[in-house]
Formats: C-alpha cells, structure tokens, sequence
C-alpha cells in the first residue's frame, strides 16, 4: 500500500485508522488487501448478518484479521512525519490503540512515546472503555512500553481500569511478571480499590494462594484491612477458604488481628456459624477466647444468641464464653441452656 493519508483512511468512515484490520474469509485467509479500522468493519459485518463482501472490491468476507506489523508500523510512521499526526496526538482512544498495535517493538514505537511525553494529561488519560494507556500496556504484557510510560510520569498507583490499581488487575488475572515488573517501577502493592480491598485482600477472598505467595515474596502487606477492618484472614474466613488461611499463615500472617469492631477471624466464624473454620484457626494457633470491642469472647456471643452448636464446638477446642462487660447489660434474659453465668462474666475481665 502506498505511504499517504488515502492508504491510512478507512474506506467505511473515511477516518484515518488507528486499529486497522484486514478481512478474512471463511476458511480464515485474507480475502483481499484492504484495510479497515477494527470497529468500523465490525459494524458492517454486523448489519449483513456476519457475513459479507469487501465493501471495496467485493471479495467474501466473513471475519477480520489484525493488519501485519510492517503496515502498522508504516502508518504510524506516516502520522508521525505529516499533518495527520494531530489527529492522533489529541484523541486518547487513538493513542491507546496505537500502543495496542505498535508497543516499542521498532524506532516508530519509540518516537511515539517520546511524543506523548509532550502531552503529560494524556499519559493518565482514560479511553471510552475506562482503561489507562498504562492498563493497556500491562494487559498486553507490553512491558518496555510500561516502563518508557512509567519514566515519562505515567501513574502506576491510580485507578487504571474502573476502580483497580495496575497491580490490583494484574493480580486479578494472574499476571505473574506483570507483577514483579510494577514492583520494579514502583508502584503500590497495597494501594486498594474502592472498597478497600488490597490485591492481597481479594486474592485471599477468592482463595487465590500462589498469587498471595507472589505478592508477598515481592513484599506486599497480608494483613492489611479494607474500609471496615476486615482483614485479608478474615475475608479467607467468610468465604470458607481453609488452604488460604493455612497460607496466610505460613506467609505470617495475624490470624488474631480484629475488625474496626475488634472481631477477629474466630469472632468472625462463630458469628457465621463457621464451625470447620473454628477448627482449623485453632489447629493454626489463633486465639478463640480473644474479645471484642464490647468486651465479649466468640463463645460468649454465641451463648447470648442460642448458638448452641456454635458454643459446643467452641467449648470443645477449650473456649470459653467470658466477657468484660457487666452481665445485666448484655445478657438477654431467661434461663440459659448455653453455659452463661456469673463465672463466665467479669468486670474485671476473663476468666481463663
């Protein structure tokens, strides 16, 4: 194709192309050697029913195929070198493209970057599907165009993609060397998303064990909580991932460590009734007689709720149901089957 805007404008939108594609037939093969831009064929092909001719010469047409590297190298050549640059330089969904299709593979990719670096507000700057040209960059493990972004000021820590941070994505898809790459250019292993789940967080809730390993070999945070203290054990708790919290704390985690209303893990699992949880916290060295913030240990709250089951494990890995908090106060009347009585509770604390 010839090197001039008509060889980079597509023939459907008559708009200069910065995701080209070529069309294919039905058996995969390039059906001709036009291109198009990626969204607009795709709409075409859309109103005939997935199945078409080449709106230019008429050849079959059932799919696209991305355009080779030497074209879009070339195109990104042109627009560097013409007036049509502009065009590209202030659309960010046509820089994100652009890094999509050309990464830093060639001398074009570098002086592309080089160029951005005028435009500082883009470097932060989100296309239409909410994505960064950082979150680009590392979704395609594109790491020498995340590193030259990174160097020219890009934000590693921010919300690339919705509400997740770079590492937060990375460790959602399991992107191992994404990871330790980010760890490299300094981004925040624990910045947490609007909930306040760190990546180590949600990777415990989902019972995502190599992952936690990965992040805490490259240093990351296991007990940090999110906005209402709930800690990365405690998430392992509530969604029943017993490996994870075997993992946790062989990566020294706190098993012990309490909620914004001082509920630990095992608080947490008698709340829930979580009796095989019960067990393995304990098998783990956790502290099942640990109080609240009311002053209250697991098993005294299940005795003050009928939680007769709850209180018969409890008592059978030796926890007792004490408390800090005068009786007259908290206790809800009528008789108790569970074991609740003046021994039990002090003002003057537990007695063990």
């Amino acid at each position: 194709m010839a090197g001039d805007s008509e060889s980079y404008t597509c023939p459907i939108n008559n708009q200069l192309m910065f995701d080209p594609v070529l069309g294919v037939n039905a058996n995969g093969k390039s059906s001709c050697k036009h291109a198009f831009e990626r969204d607009a064929i795709k709409q075409w092909l859309t109103t005939k029913g997935g199945v078409a001719t080449c709106p230019c010469c008429r050849s079959p047409m059932n799919g696209v195929t991305s355009a080779s590297k030497d074209f879009t190298s070339s195109m990104v050549s042109h627009y560097d070198t013409t007036n049509a640059w502009h065009e590209v330089y202030f659309n960010i969904d046509s820089l994100i493209k652009l890094i999509s299709s050309a990464g830093l593979s060639n001398d074009i990719g570098q002086r592309y970057i080089k160029l951005l670096g005028h435009v500082p507000d883009y470097l932060n700057e989100k296309n239409n599907k909410d994505m960064t040209p950082v979150f680009v960059a590392a979704l395609k493990k594109q790491y020498d165009t995340l590193e030259a972004l990174a160097k020219l000021g890009a934000d590693l820590d921010e919300p690339a993609y919705k509400d997740m941070t770079l590492v937060y994505a990375a460790a959602r898809k399991k992107q191992y060397g994404t990871l330790k790459i980010l760890k490299q250019l300094g981004a925040d292993l624990d910045k947490p998303n609007d909930n306040g789940w760190t990546p180590a967080y949600a990777a415990a809730q989902r019972g995502e064990d190599e992952i936690l390993k990965v992040l805490n070999e490259l240093g990351a945070d296991l007990d940090k909580p999110d906005n209402y203290g709930d800690t990365p054990a405690i998430a392992a708790v509530q969604n029943d991932q017993f490996e994870t919290l075997r993992v946790l704390k062989s990566l020294g985690a706190d098993l012990d460590k309490p909620d914004n209303d001082g509920r630990t893990p095992a608080y947490v699992a008698a709340m829930e009734g979580k009796y095989e949880m019960l067990r393995v916290l304990k098998e783990l060295g956790a502290d099942l007689e640990k109080l609240n913030d009311y002053g209250w240990s697991p098993a005294y709250f299940a005795a003050m709720e009928r939680q007769e089951e709850t209180l018969k494990v409890l008592n059978e890995l030796g926890a007792k149901p004490v408390s800090t908090a005068p009786q007259s106060i908290f206790f809800r009347g009528g008789s108790s089957s569970c074991g609740l009585n003046e021994e039990n509770s002090s003002e003057n604390g537990p007695k063990k």
